[in-house]
């Protein structure tokens, strides 16, 4: 018994040492995958001059510039910041600028070299970004600022199709998914908040947040590090909101009923006429012993030509998506979280057609999703955070008989 005891302690602790080195590994890779952002910049050097960044998160972070005038913060996380330059514990200049993932931001209040002195600079608005000359990749990112004025389908893939080079995937199964730079829908990679989302086993898409939820999506289409792997096509990395000082809540309902929904065409078979290759003797010929017969090009049924391939009105789809999110202090400067939710509901019917046993198929799907997020502000050096995501699909359909003469 002692001997067990003992064995059974020393595979605890080797199981905890286990989980503790996973869990610092799984942290870098949070950090690794591009959730961050940096701001950096030129300022007139000076004694007891330093940068202030911060946050409506409890975020505050300063560092001292350098004897040639330059200052840098890297690893921030993405969003909205307020760039204070500070002499002798005054402000003398304040920005507002937005942190984007994976990029940074030139803050510059004066060119290297400039004026020893500044006077209060009073700046309203947003400072445009300016080309990020330290990046190497090829990337799109899109905030949600931005989501709220464009007219896009509610899905990480129609974001991703605003990158150049990106298209949709072929028809039927993979016309959800996209295609970068002519690559195959499965050479993609999916992140959220840093973690790999995509199908581990196919590859073909991935989990991605409540549309409510999205803080900003970076689409990579080349030239993006080997850090994001299982990908030969392109990348595409959500990052989910996070809780502030300030309370955020709001909700949608979107209703695309079938009612509303123009009728499809009917669809005939086409009328073929071979009959210029049949007559043509430039024409490649293969059949018949040493092309001594003419290829007959025909229906297998010659009453086929022309008729009823499948009717237009068969085919409805109807969508109902519900959607809510809500984001605040837990604790002042300190805790903070954000919550939300949405319910996606399709009703599809699809048209049968002439070819073999008629049949009519009907599907229902529901994909409900939730994401939930903590972060902890421990001090101005540590910030913990805790990410919830889960989806699920639901799939039932329906098979009947048809009757393709009668429509019934």
């Amino acid at each position: 018994m002692t001997v067990s005891r003992s064995g059974s302690s020393r595979l605890s602790a080797k199981r905890t040492a286990l989980c503790i080195a996973l869990g610092l590994c799984f942290a870098g890779a949070v950090q690794a995958q591009s959730t961050t952002g940096s701001l950096y910049g030129n300022v007139p050097a000076g004694e007891s001059t330093s940068v202030t960044v911060s946050n409506n998160s409890g975020f505050s972070r300063s560092v001292p510039v350098d004897a040639n005038g330059r200052y840098n913060f890297s690893t921030l996380p993405v969003g909205e910041y307020t760039v204070t330059l500070q002499r002798g514990g005054e402000a003398v200049g304040t920005r507002r600028v937005m942190v984007r993932a994976g990029a940074g931001v030139d803050v510059s209040f004066a060119a290297a070299g400039g004026p020893a002195t500044l006077e209060t600079v009073s700046v309203t608005g947003t400072v445009i970004p300016t080309i990020d000359v330290t990046a190497t990749d090829t990337r799109s990112v899109i905030t949600a600022e931005q989501l709220e004025r464009l007219p896009l389908q509610r899905s990480a893939e129609a974001i991703a199709l605003l990158a150049p080079g990106a298209i949709r995937g072929a028809g039927g199964y993979f016309g959800g998914l996209v295609s970068f730079g002519g690559s195959g829908v499965s050479e993609n990679a999916y992140y959220l908040n840093g973690y790999f989302s995509g199908d581990p086993l196919s590859n073909l898409g991935g989990t991605g947040l409540p549309f409510g939820a999205i803080a900003q999506q970076e689409t990579y289409i080349g030239g993006y590090s080997a850090k994001y792997g299982r990908s030969a096509g392109g990348v595409i990395s959500q990052i989910g909101k996070r809780g502030t000082n300030d309370w955020e809540f709001g909700g949608m309902v979107v209703f695309a009923p079938k009612s509303l929904r123009e009728d499809n065409d009917d669809l005939y078979f086409p009328a073929l006429d071979f009959s210029e290759a049949n007559s043509n003797p430039n024409l490649p010929n293969t059949c018949g012993a040493a092309g001594n017969e003419r290829c007959q090009w025909a229906y297998e049924d010659a009453d086929l030509p022309g008729t009823l391939y499948s009717r237009g009105r068969d085919a409805t789809s109807e969508n109902l998506v519900y959607s809510a999110y809500v984001g605040g202090p837990i604790i002042q400067d300190r805790l903070f979280f954000f919550l939300a939710g949405e319910y996606d509901s399709r009703d599809t019917t699809y048209s049968p057609t002439a070819i073999g046993s008629p049949r009519r198929e009907h599907r229902e799907q529901d994909s409900p999703k939730i994401y939930g997020k903590l972060d902890w502000n421990i001090n101005d050096d540590h910030l913990l955070e805790f990410t919830y995501v889960k989806e699920k699909i639901d799939r039932d359909g329906l098979f009947y008989d048809y009757d393709f003469a009668d429509g019934e």
